[in-house]
């Protein structure tokens, strides 16, 4: 499954390339069982002739799901809680590679949550034999994927909490372990036939999100816990 893509602008100064399709098997990594301290991506290059060049960046996240929402490099010179290997990958055409991801923090009773950014990236300069002589700038899109990794605290626990009044539903997360809302769904009172999606949206702990309504009517969620435990919620 792709991951979610996010779409950077980069102005180059050779002649024209074009960066082969990455794909990658999933999105989303949660280490739950202190056993189990390794999992591992594939990352596919699905283009017929084009090779690829990856850059692999790890980053703690700070205040996840705020404003405050910080994404803080991994430091490597520390003794690291989480690491990512290899950081630079080179993927023939039609090829696949494995990138490691190693949890090394101890189980404690706070959620810790990674992102991973996988990056395609121009081929490094040493691979040319001699200088590029095209000189004709041009813009150049970047496709590149992201990881979600979430480290369970030893006994997760995801507490809901939601209050509506009219058009405003906030919810809350007094656990120390995120919850996601999918499938929303409100339609309109007067016209049941005119329905809206809803965003989805994971609440970390400590988390308050407060939903826009388009309608003073009902709504629905589908919610999902970090045990796996679903339920429907009608407000």
């Amino acid at each position: 499954m792709k991951l979610h893509q996010f779409i950077s602008l980069i102005s180059l100064f050779i002649g024209q390339v074009c960066y082969a399709q990455l794909i990658v098997n999933t999105a989303i990594i949660t280490f739950d069982d202190p056993n189990i301290t390794r999992e591992d991506v594939t990352v596919i290059n699905d283009s017929d002739e084009e090779t690829m060049y990856l850059q692999v960046e790890p980053f703690k996240v700070v205040n996840p799901g705020t404003q405050a929402q910080t994404m803080i490099p991994i430091d490597l010179s520390q003794e690291p809680e989480f690491l990512v290997t290899p950081n630079k990958l080179i993927v023939p055409p039609k090829g696949r590679s494995i990138v490691r991801f190693l949890n090394l923090k101890k189980k404690n009773n706070k959620e810790n949550i990674y992102r991973v950014n996988i990056t395609p990236i121009k081929a490094p300069q040493e691979l040319f034999t001699k200088e590029p002589t095209d000189l004709s700038s041009r813009l150049e899109v970047v496709i590149a994927y992201q990881v979600l990794v979430i480290d369970l605290p030893a006994t997760p626990e995801s507490n809901l909490w939601v209050e509506r009044n009219g058009t405003i539903a906030t919810f809350k997360n007094s656990g120390n372990s995120n919850y996601l809302l999918s499938g929303g769904i409100q339609c309109d009172p007067v016209n049941p036939e005119a329905c809206v999606a809803l965003e989805d949206r994971r609440v970390y702990s400590g988390n308050e999100w407060i939903l826009e309504l388009l309608f003073d009517g009902p709504f629905t969620y589908m919610v999902k816990d970090t045990k796996g435990n679903s339920a429907h919620l009608f407000k």
